[in-house]
Parts: C-alpha cells; structure tokens; sequence
C-alpha cells in the first residue's frame, strides 16, 4: 500500500502541468487537459490561473487560448509548484514531532531537487507510445 504524500490539489498542479509540459514550447487549450487528465475544466482554470500569478504557466483566454509554460521545464522546479505542508499541531509526542519535522524536511528538500523535466520523463518512460510524433 502507498502512502499518500501529496495533497488531491497538489496532485491536480502536476497532472496539470505535465500535460502542459507535453506540449512545450507549444502550448494547449485548458478544457484539452482537462479531459486527458480527468479533471473538471474549472477547476483546471483555476489551477492555471494561480500558476500564471506565480509566472510558472502563461495564460491567453478566447480562440487559440489555453496554457504553456512559463520557461523550460528543467527550470521549473517542484518547490515552486508544491506547498508547504501546514506544521503539526503542537503538543503530542516530542518523538512523533520530530519523525514529522523529518519527514517535512525530506520533502522539502526532495522537491528543490526535482524539477517538471523529470517527471515528463518518468511520464514518457511509462507511456512511451503517447509521444511519438
């Protein structure tokens, strides 16, 4: 069994970006993604939204709209896309706080070295059919 490690919305930033990522430097329609990657559409415009703020993803709404990335995805690194997870709450072990505070700092450490590039290529590695030209 898996542990999950990352949050439904941070598991939404990068299926979104992935499918962002696929068609760089080109750039594709929001609703596209969010069909490939069975999300619903305003939810994805949101997410988009929120990483243009950052200048992570490029924007452009109407006919021929949708996202590309904002740079190279060998530039993108995860930390910028991730939050934080929340501090644990205080009292309870001192011994369960600091397996938390270790596991905080593995992640955070885990996420400054990997950048989107990486996961395209673990996602061409599994699908590689889906990106013959």
């Amino acid at each position: 069994m898996i542990m999950k490690v990352l949050f439904d919305r941070e598991r939404a930033f990068l299926e979104l970006l992935l499918e962002v990522g696929r068609h760089h430097p080109g750039g594709v329609a929001l609703a596209e993604v969010a069909r490939r990657r069975g999300l619903p559409e305003p939810y994805v415009r949101r997410l988009a939204a929120e990483l243009a703020r950052r200048g992570i993803l490029h924007t452009r709404r109407g006919r021929g709209g949708g996202a590309r990335l904002g740079t190279a995805p060998e530039r993108i690194r995860l930390e910028r896309v991730l939050e934080s997870p929340s501090p644990p709450p205080p009292g309870g072990s001192p011994a369960v706080t600091r397996l938390e505070e270790e596991l905080a700092k593995a992640r955070r450490d885990l996420l400054a070295r990997r950048t989107l590039a990486d996961l395209l290529a673990w996602e061409r590695a599994a699908f590689p059919l889906e990106y013959v030209i």
